[in-house]
């Protein structure tokens, strides 16, 4: 019989993987195309905070084997970026004043930060209770008949 102190540690399940090729060569080129269109349209600092947003993105699309794990451990901090692509994207779509974008950006990114903040806390309670349950005895601790 063996004890759960005594088993090796479990290597982190991830499903994540690497992004495909073709996404992780197109994401820098995209990202400089929608800022250059948002300095375009909407002016230079516009056009700099979409290319540092875009960029993280395509940089996160690059380094995905790495940041997904980290994006589960520490959904509410991730959340946090969802508020200025909220913001690019009610910009992109729209001609609301800077003050009504950045209110339904914040509106929205604590809708995200609290559906990833319900989500990770019920996987994690999940994770628990079926961690918790005793194990199955194995065939030679099985009574025999």
């Amino acid at each position: 019989m063996t004890l759960e102190s005594d088993r090796p540690a479990e290597p982190e399940r991830t499903t994540a993987g690497k992004a495909p090729m073709w996404l992780r060569v197109l994401s820098v080129p995209v990202a400089v195309v929608v800022a250059l269109g948002f300095a375009d349209s909407d002016g230079w600092a516009m056009g700099v905070f979409a290319g540092v947003m875009f960029g993280w993105l395509a940089f996160t699309i690059i380094i995905w084997d790495r940041y997904s794990p980290w994006i589960r451990r520490h959904p509410v901090i991730d959340g946090l970026i969802d508020g200025p692509y909220i913001f690019l994207s009610v910009t992109a779509v729209t001609s609301l004043s800077a003050q009504t974008r950045w209110a339904i950006a914040g509106a929205g990114s604590l809708v995200f930060i609290a559906a990833r903040y319900w989500a990770h806390r019920h996987q994690t309670r999940s994770a628990a209770m079926l961690a918790s349950r005793p194990p199955a005895p194995a065939a030679e601790d099985a009574p025999v008949s």
